[in-house]
C-alpha cells in the first residue's frame, strides 16, 4: 500500500496488473483479495471521481478509467458498482475511459437481462470503439448461461472470425467457468482452427495462462503437445511457461 497516494499512471498499471494476476490465479480467494484491492484503490477513487476536469491530461483520464474499472471488478466496491449501473442505465455521454470502465463493471456483475442489453448495444453500436467495448464485455458476465450463449454464437459464426479468438482468450480468464471454455475450445478445435485466422490461434491460447487448477483442466499440456500451432510455436511455448508460473503462484496462495 506504499503506492496508494501515487498519481503516476505507470505505477497504477503495474499495481492493478498484480491485483488482476492474483484474482486470476486464485478465484476462490476473490472476497479476500477484493478487500485488499479496495484498501489500495479507495483513495484514488475518491481523488479522481467520475467526471474529468477541464485541465486533466490524457494520462489522468486513463488513470481514472483504470482505477474505476479495477475498483468495480477487482475490489467489488459497491458504491462504484452502483454508480456504473446508473450511468449504464441512462446511457449518458462519457469520457471514453470512464465509458469503458462502466461497461466492464456492469458486465462483471451483470445478469441475463444486462447481457441481452449489452449484446443489443454491440449490434447497434454507432462506432467501432463502442462495438468492441460491448463485444469484449460479453465475455465478462458471471453467469454460465450467458457464457454458453456467447460460446454458441462464436461456434455458429455469429461473431466475426477476427473477433472470436480474442473473445475466447478473454473467456478463458472467466472467474467461474474457464473450464467450460477450455472444453469448448478442445472439443471444437478442428472447426475453430479451420475458420479463424491462422495467426490468431496463438493469441487465443494466451488464455491458457489462467488454467491453473489441475482438477479442472488437467490435460492442457497434453492437448497442446498433440495439437501444435505452427504459426505461433514460440508464443504458445511462452503461454505454457507462464501458465506453469501461475500454477505455482496459485499453490502458494491456496
Amino acid at each position: 500500500r506504499a503506492f496508494s497516494d501515487d498519481h503516476d499512471l505507470a505505477v497504477w498499471q503495474a499495481c492493478i496488473r498484480a491485483l488482476g494476476t492474483i484474482d486470476l490465479v486464485a478465484p476462490t480467494r476473490h472476497e479476500a483479495s477484493a478487500a485488499d484491492a479496495l484498501g489500495l484503490l479507495q483513495g484514488q477513487v475518491d481523488r479522481l471521481g467520475w467526471t474529468p476536469l477541464s485541465d486533466d491530461d490524457d494520462r489522468t483520464r486513463q488513470l481514472r478509467g483504470l482505477v474505476l474499472s479495477a475498483a468495480g471488478t477487482l475490489a467489488d466496491d459497491e458504491i462504484v458498482i452502483a454508480e456504473a449501473r446508473s450511468r449504464w442505465a441512462d446511457t449518458r455521454t462519457e469520457d471514453p475511459a470512464v465509458a469503458a470502465a462502466v461497461v466492464s463493471i456492469v458486465a462483471t456483475h451483470g445478469d441475463a437481462d444486462t447481457f441481452a442489453e449489452c449484446r443489443r448495444r454491440y449490434l447497434g453500436a454507432a462506432t467501432a470503439q463502442e462495438e468492441q467495448r460491448h463485444l469484449r464485455a460479453m465475455a465478462l458476465f458471471p453467469g454460465r448461461a450467458e457464457l454458453e450463449q456467447l460460446l454458441a454464437e462464436i461456434l455458429d459464426g455469429g461473431i466475426r472470425t477476427q473477433d472470436a479468438p480474442f473473445l475466447l482468450r478473454e473467456a478463458l480468464h472467466h472467474r467461474h467457468h474457464r473450464g467450460l471454455v477450455w472444453r469448448t475450445i478442445t472439443d471444437d478445435w478442428a472447426d475453430l482452427t479451420g475458420r479463424l485466422p491462422s495467426n490468431s490461434i496463438a493469441r487465443m491460447l494466451e488464455g491458457v495462462r489462467a488454467l491453473v487448477d489441475p482438477s479442472v483442466d488437467p490435460d492442457v499440456d497434453r492437448f497442446l503437445d498433440a495439437n501444435p500451432v505452427p504459426q505461433g510455436t514460440l508464443m504458445v511455448a511462452q503461454h505454457r511457461e507462464r501458465r506453469h508460473v501461475n500454477m505455482r503462484l496459485a499453490e502458494r496462495l491456496a
